[in-house]
């Protein structure tokens, strides 16, 4: 879409300024895929990429059998000729129906092609598939903000934007769906708003097939759709579209959801499944703890310069960096909702505001913190880095002479790169991020029982974690996952290691004549998050046998 003003024309050099923006994002999503702690979550999806439920692992490895942790990673954590595409559905809807199975079943045929030309099946290998979906999000972001705001220039931002923030880097290599969503809910924006405009039936037809994959990647994509639905009908209102346009909605949409019937079934027969998985964020906390998160949060679409997601190491520079970003937001929303276009008013409105408010109204209403996990922001992360990109066009493409000058938005325009630019060549470098809550600490885990001679690890209720260790250790580590009430065995040849011990077992082994002896424990990792913190807390006992006492 023709910009306002020849932007390109009188501004070589932002054009250049943003191509080599876009590219450095590109590159950094493929960079050092391998290198961070391989987490919880993404062991999950490797569970279920594999086709096995959370009981059927429980059952297969609580059996007090040691085993190296080359053996758990090829039974449990790789497709296998045992299990089907059709086991990774089950597993799914059986134990994550919030999940649905796009995103899984790509990854299962990823690994299964790689496997097929001889190639390991390494976190790299699985985390490139997700780097090369994510790549989705830089075009579609772009592509939205220049539909909506009618300027290319709008869309370069978006998609520069998209393509250096933190938040879309730390998600672009993970193996998990949340890279490919941002991709999808921007996708799906485009296609709908191209609906709305053109009103011709191979756009709508487009929109029920982006819509159809949304809903079949994240099923907060329901909220979203509702969002969208609710921005689409008001538009049609507020324009007096004529019946075609109504009829080309209420088909195309009806037709996505229609094909998403199948996993809406499965969803609302497994509800209790949803609730007890996600229990861990109804945890209550207090209203000030949500407001913090929710200031910290705000900022990291676009900087986020501390692993332990504090933004920054110095408090002063982090409250002035989230100020500036306040600002920024404030100033672009002002411009969304007094100057842009009604269209692309309440299209950014439903997509931030239906997962935003669904998110708050939760946690205000029954308690927890669901608000505070960054990765059920894409939605509106998504929508503040269009409605930011379109206001940052805006004021560069005022003519010479009009006031504000230019060079303040060339400013603000600059300080959002390089900010961002920053924090994610720090997440580059870095082994650990925020982002991997209960596994954060892995790699420190993992340095302290490289010590040991000959490792045994023995666990009884921390088996993600213990499979995020088993990435980072030699394979020729044992493994053993103990029953309640079990003793581990006790190797002669062997350091016996105990991962996150409880009071029981500690008790049982001292009154059998062994010497437990503190060989780590994690410090706080995530003190404005006091639930969070507590999950990721992480303690090793070297376990040996008490010298008998001379006579």
């Amino acid at each position: 879409m023709g910009d306002r003003v020849g932007w390109s024309g009188r501004q070589p050099w932002l054009r250049w300024a943003l191509a080599l923006a876009i590219g450095l994002g590109v590159v950094l999503r493929f960079g050092h895929l391998d290198r961070q702690v391989y987490w919880g979550d993404e062991v999950f999806s490797s569970f279920r990429v594999a086709g096995y439920t959370l009981a059927e692992v429980t059952d297969r490895l609580y059996d007090n059998q040691p085993r190296t942790v080359v053996e758990l990673q090829a039974q449990f954590q790789q497709p296998n000729p045992a299990r089907s595409v059709i086991d990774t559905v089950r597993s799914l809807a059986q134990d994550d129906p919030q999940h649905p199975p796009l995103y899984y079943l790509l990854a299962r045929w990823w690994e299964e092609l790689a496997g097929g030309l001889g190639l390991p099946n390494t976190v790299g290998l699985r985390r490139l598939l997700t780097a090369l979906l994510s790549l989705l999000a830089i075009p579609a972001a772009g592509a939205l903000a220049a539909q909506l705001f009618g300027s290319s220039l709008a869309g370069w931002i978006a998609a520069a934007i998209a393509a250096l923030s933190p938040f879309n880097l730390l998600y672009a290599q993970e193996v998990r769906e949340y890279g490919l969503w941002s991709g999808l809910l921007a996708l799906a924006g485009w296609l709908l708003a191209r609906a709305l405009q053109r009103n011709r039936p191979r756009d709508w037809a487009l929109w029920a097939i982006g819509l159809t994959l949304l809903l079949y990647t994240h099923l907060f994509s329901v909220v979203v759709t509702g969002g969208y639905g609710l921005a689409a009908l008001w538009w049609l209102w507020r324009s007096r579209a004529g019946r075609s346009a109504w009829l080309g909605l209420w088909i195309s949409s009806g037709a996505a959801g229609l094909a998403f019937l199948p996993w809406a079934i499965a969803t609302l027969q497994n509800l209790a499944t949803i609730s007890r998985t996600n229990g861990f964020t109804a945890q209550p906390v207090a209203f000030g703890v949500l407001l913090q998160n929710w200031w910290l949060n705000l900022a990291r679409p676009f900087i986020d310069g501390e692993p332990t997601g504090q933004i920054l190491a110095n408090p002063i520079a982090a409250q002035g960096s989230i100020a500036l970003v306040a600002v920024l937001v404030a100033v672009s929303g002002w411009n969304l909702i007094t100057r842009e276009s009604p269209l692309a008013r309440s299209l950014l409105l439903g997509l931030m505001g239906s997962q935003g408010a669904m998110l708050v109204l939760l946690d205000l209403s029954q308690g927890g913190f669901r608000s505070a996990i960054i990765r059920y922001l894409g939605p509106c992360y998504l929508g503040l880095q269009v409605m930011v990109a379109g206001s940052l066009a805006r004021s560069l493409r005022l003519n010479p002479g009009q006031s504000p000058r230019p060079w303040i938005g060339v400013g603000a325009l600059l300080l959002v790169l390089l900010g961002s630019v920053g924090s994610s060549l720090t997440i580059a470098q870095s082994p650990t991020w925020w982002s991997k809550q209960g596994s954060y600490a892995i790699g420190a885990v993992a340095q302290a029982i490289a010590v040991q001679p000959a490792p045994w690890i023995a666990a009884q209720d921390a088996m993600p974690r213990v499979f995020s260790l088993s990435y980072q250790l030699p394979p020729e580590t044992m493994v053993q996952f103990l029953r309640p009430g079990t003793m581990p065995t006790i190797p002669a040849d062997r350091d016996l290691i105990l991962f996150r011990p409880n009071d029981t077992l500690r008790q049982q082994l001292t009154q059998a004549g062994y010497r437990l002896d503190q060989l780590f424990q994690t410090g706080s990792i995530y003190p404005y998050l006091p639930p969070l913190d507590q999950q990721a807390q992480i303690w090793l006992d070297r376990v040996s046998r008490q010298p008998k006492p001379e006579n």
